[in-house]
């Protein structure tokens, strides 16, 4: 059996474990659960994996170490399921090389900060910012987007967007009614114009476009 099945077992197991633990027993069993991952009898990278997770459960941040079989192990949907029970604040996927957002990512609303940037993303969903509320920071930078969802105007508590270094032409003139955005950082992109939306702006302090 070749290491890539052993792991994708693991994978089916944790994620099996992980669901019913949760249903039973809430999130002591998930702490308890999190912290056997350290165990020698799992694989590296679904025990760095795990790690991360553990390490979520008692800071409300999810930052796991990119590598380990790319980035499967941050794009299935029961992770974000676990984020959402334990309220997680903050997300770091900075260069794990996704091409496109993990699933119910953009569900777990109790999220204040999400850096995505030095990945390979072509797009972002339509609805992303829909169930994002209290979203104060995001940093998009390093990918390959040449657009921008308009449901990031549902993000009302966007304090700062950073979205350098990618492929963008237009913006979505739903940026500019964001009530407390102070920092837009849009270097390195191929933008014909701006929103005139930003125009007079009232708490836009640092609106970068130089590379």
């Amino acid at each position: 059996m070749s290491a890539q099945t052993v792991e994708q077992l693991v994978l089916h197991e944790l994620e099996r474990t992980l669901r019913t633990r949760i249903a039973i027993s809430g999130l002591n069993a998930l702490r308890e659960l999190a912290a056997s991952a350290e165990a020698e009898s799992l694989p590296p990278a679904p025990a760095a994996f795990m790690r991360a997770l553990r390490s979520a459960v008692e800071t409300s941040v999810f930052a796991p170490h990119p590598g380990g079989g790319g980035g499967e192990w941050v794009s299935h949907p029961w992770v974000y399921d676990v984020l959402t029970v334990i309220c997680c604040r903050e997300i770091a996927l900075a260069g794990w090389a996704l091409q496109r957002l993990p699933p119910h990512l953009d569900r777990v609303a109790s999220l204040r900060s999400i850096d995505l940037s030095r990945n390979m993303l072509l797009k972002l969903p339509r609805q992303f910012g829909n169930s994002l509320p209290g979203l104060a920071t995001l940093d998009l930078g390093h990918n390959r987007l040449n657009t921008l969802p308009r449901s990031l105007g549902q993000c009302r508590e966007l304090l700062s967007l950073r979205a350098t270094h990618n492929a963008l032409q237009l913006l979505p003139g739903e940026i500019g009614a964001l009530p407390r955005l102070h920092t837009l950082r849009l270097g390195q992109n191929r933008l014909r114009a701006l929103p005139a939306s930003l125009v007079g702006h009232p708490s836009l302090l640092k609106l970068g476009l130089a590379g």
